[in-house]
């Protein structure tokens, strides 16, 4: 809220970087609050936070009533088409903002065509110049309204990922199910439990820490991640306290928790790399087969 206070009250301030600074829902409504009341502010980068759909929200709120900000990105805060509505709706209500980065947020080509229809409608009265939404897949509807808009408004830029056919609709609905079928392994559990209830690691240890020696045996582990309600059985815990202690002194210092989460994001980083690179694989594998199918059925029917 400190935030918040600062970003409202100063208009001289032009442009502000606060990405990379794992703000969550507190401090989106923050900052929202103070660029709702800002009146300088010209470019601001919120990107590579952990926002979420009620983050986002508050900023769309923001964005109805501000009447300065030019720049927003708002890439990679875990968006999805709920967040994205009320994003739709600020946005359409602004009439400033001239570029919009949504990119690296599990926004569907749904959620994205959802996004260009309200445009459409508002079209008369929305800014915007420039639209990113790199690594969404869409689809031939999406392309249909993509034009329609950019015959209202030829000044409108759409950045988007590759154009999905069917064979690949399906191929993304497969590994889209796949992915969901994937255990998550203990570790996993906790660090989307932090996120998703705003807290952070630190603080959660501290709760567990209740002699300050950034150290807790595994038995005071264990008591402190039920107290707090994170959803691991028996044998997930066991798991978890076996990745952590991995001197097997029978204690969990801070710094073992720290070092196993940050390869963790590694690790995550290059599985959703890996599952990119596939998906680009098979879409393009997809497209070429329609070619050619396109491409047989002309032949049979000039011959």
């Amino acid at each position: 809220m400190v935030l918040g206070t600062a970003i409202a009250s100063n208009d001289s301030l032009e442009t502000l970087n606060l990405s990379w600074n794992s703000l969550r829902l507190r401090g989106a409504v923050g900052i929202a609050k103070g660029i709702a009341a800002n009146l300088g502010l010209k470019t601001l980068d919120l990107s590579w936070n952990g926002f979420a759909n009620d983050g986002a929200t508050a900023i769309g709120e923001a964005l109805g009533e501000n009447n300065n900000l030019i720049e927003l990105d708002i890439s990679a805060n875990r968006i999805d088409h709920e967040g994205l509505a009320g994003l739709a709706k600020g946005t359409c209500k602004n009439t400033c903002l001239e570029v919009l980065m949504l990119s690296k947020n599990p926004i569907s080509g749904v959620g994205a065509l959802i996004l260009l229809e309200a445009l459409k409608k508002n079209i008369e009265t929305v800014a915007l110049k420039r639209l990113e939404l790199y690594d969404v897949y869409v689809d031939k509807q999406f392309e249909e309204m993509e034009k329609q808009l950019q015959e209202i408004k030829p000044s409108l830029s759409v950045g988007h990922g590759t154009y999905i056919l069917k064979q690949a609709e399906n191929y993304q609905k497969v590994r889209i199910e796949k992915h969901q079928e994937r255990m998550l392994e203990p570790l996993e559990i906790l660090i989307n439990f932090v996120d998703l209830n705003n807290l952070n690691l630190m603080d959660l240890f501290k709760e567990f820490d209740t002699d300050n020696s950034w150290s807790v045996s595994r038995e005071e582990f264990k008591q402190g991640m039920r107290k707090a309600g994170i959803p691991l059985n028996n044998v997930q815990m066991e798991r978890l306290l076996d990745t952590l202690d991995k001197d097997g002194d029978g204690e969990v210092d801070f710094g073992e928790l720290m070092f196993e989460s940050q390869e963790y994001e590694k690790d995550k980083q290059k599985r959703e790399v890996q599952e990119k690179e596939d998906t680009m694989t098979n879409v393009l594998q997809a497209v070429k087969s329609e070619t050619r199918e396109a491409s047989s059925n002309t032949s049979q029917v000039e011959t």
